[in-house]
């Protein structure tokens, strides 16, 4: 389900200009494809995902170990899903000047355990994990 509802995120993101205004349906199966499956009328569809630019302003060192797997920006700090066996965390990371960065928290998972995407949702962090049916 949860897989779901990140999939569905991900997929009204590009549908935003529309979903304000409209309301649609989607379906998803076990196959990981959605469907809409209805919407008020006149809602129309872009063919193609909506395409934003971007200016980088400042380059920022990353640690070559971590296996990046979902990141967000929340309140100041990125939050990043790692993944790999006996290496999956959730960190907290803190920009700081000339390009560099510091590690505020990290809660690692069990060795069992690959870490996937990340989604803040009702104040908590929520990490995917790769097959595995909960967070």
């Amino acid at each position: 389900r949860v897989c779901s509802f990140l999939l569905s995120a991900f997929f009204a993101l590009q549908l935003l200009p529309y979903l304000r205004s409209h309301r649609i349906w989607m379906e998803g199966g076990s196959d990981g494809r959605f469907d809409v499956v209805g919407s008020q009328a006149g809602v129309s569809i872009p063919d193609e995902p909506l395409v934003y630019s971007y200016r980088v302003v400042q380059r920022y060192r990353h640690d070559p170990k971590a296996f990046t797997q979902g990141l967000l920006w929340l309140n100041g700090s990125l939050y990043e899903s790692l993944g790999l066996y006996g290496r999956s965390a959730v960190r907290e990371v803190r920009l700081v000047g000339n390009g560099g960065y510091k590690v505020l928290r990290e809660v690692a998972l069990g060795a069992q355990d690959f870490g996937e995407g990340l989604l803040h949702f009702r104040g908590e962090l929520l990490q995917l994990q790769w097959r595995r049916p909960d967070v």
